[in-house]
This record gives structure tokens, sequence and C-alpha cells, in this order.
């Protein structure tokens, strides 16, 4: 009995004294949306960001972040028609852009390496 009346108290006093707390409870994001945000950023590159290629040449836009059977990162872009995988270690961020050091041809081809 002592237990259960020290441990409502306590409850009580938190309650008063952190009232940001019970709210911010109330506020947590449901899994289905905690999965959502969670899955449209994948360290620094989001999706529908701009890729281009070391000549400047728009390479295309991130459309969805995946995984290769041997665990690397990829990036799956979307040119038009043509979409193809990019391994994620063969890009970085330059300011807000999305760049990498290899031509779209390169990156086409780790693309397909990547994924067997």
């Amino acid at each position: 009995m002592f237990r259960s009346a020290l441990g409502a108290i306590v409850a009580a006093v938190a309650a008063l004294a952190l009232p940001g707390v019970a709210a911010s409870q109330d506020s947590a994001p449901s899994a289905v949306e905690a999965g959502v945000s969670a899955s449209a950023i994948a360290g620094p590159f989001a999706i529908g960001a701009t890729v281009k290629d070391r000549n400047g040449e728009t390479v295309g836009r991130i459309t969805r972040l995946t995984t290769a059977p041997n665990g690397r990162t990829l990036v799956m872009l979307r040119l038009g028609v043509d979409s193809f995988a990019v391994p994620a270690a063969r890009l970085r961020m330059q300011g807000n852009m999305v760049v990498s050091d290899l031509t779209k041809d390169e990156l086409k081809a780790e693309g397909r390496i990547a994924q067997k």
C-alpha cells in the first residue's frame, strides 16, 4: 500500500511540475506518420532531390532509397521514363544539391553492379 501511494504522489508531482511532458505524449506521431517521414530522408539524401553528374548534367530525381543484397544503400533515380539505381556511396551533398564525381553512364554501370 505504501508503494502505490508513494507512486501516485510522485506521478502527481511530476504531472504538475512538468506539464509539457504529459502534453508531448499526447501529440507524438503515429507509427505510420513516423514511417512516412523516416522514408522521405535517409542520411543527407531526400526523396525528390535532383542529382547531377560531374559534368553538371541532371542524372535524375531521387525516387526511393533501398538496400542491395550486399547491404549497400542504393538510391533509386528517375529521369523521364528511365529509372535506375546508384550506390549512395557515389553521391554527396554539395550545398543543397546532390552530386557525383561520375558521369551518368558510369553511375548506371555502378548501379547494375551493386544490385547483383
